[in-house]
């Protein structure tokens, strides 16, 4: 499996640098942000760098689920997982909406953050290889191993 990027958005120092650990420690990179609109630039500065947000639904500036439809709007194919200390029907309800694979309750149990994360990604990479035996070598990027954007590669 190729490393890839997860994007973490947590206002909390302590939650931010242990999921960030998770994420190291199953053999990806993490970049961190403790609000909304920084975890939005992340993305426009890097459109096809990221792979996955890990978003905390309260964050201080905006909430994770309009962090998350900003993010959209650069790159669709990045795949969201929401935490929250409300892990309310109404707050499940909207994370499903936005075609989150999952919304994790804080307290976080680690083991489900690392499963969470490791099957997202393994489903994403994946995609990638199946996108890759249709299409080839050719429309990918040699230094990320990602496709480029389908207009670039119907050029």
């Amino acid at each position: 499996m190729l490393s890839q990027t997860v994007l973490i958005a947590d206002d909390d120092t302590r939650v931010l640098g242990t999921l960030g650990e998770v994420v190291r420690d199953t053999g990806h990179r993490p970049i961190l942000a403790t609000r909304g609109k920084e975890a939005v630039e992340v993305v426009r500065r890097q459109p096809r760098g990221v792979s996955l947000s890990l978003l905390d639904v309260g964050l201080p500036d905006m909430s994770g689920f309009d962090a998350f439809r900003l993010i959209h709007e650069v790159n669709a194919l990045i795949q969201v997982i929401f935490v929250t200390a409300e892990a309310t029907p109404e707050n499940r309800a909207r994370a499903s909406g936005l075609g989150a694979y999952r919304l994790l309750p804080k307290p976080l149990d680690l083991a489900e953050v690392r499963r969470s994360v490791s099957e997202v990604l393994t489903h994403i990479d994946a995609a990638w290889e199946e996108f890759r035996a249709r299409h080839g070598d050719a429309g990918f990027d040699a230094l990320s191993g990602r496709p480029w954007p389908e207009s670039d590669i119907d050029r």
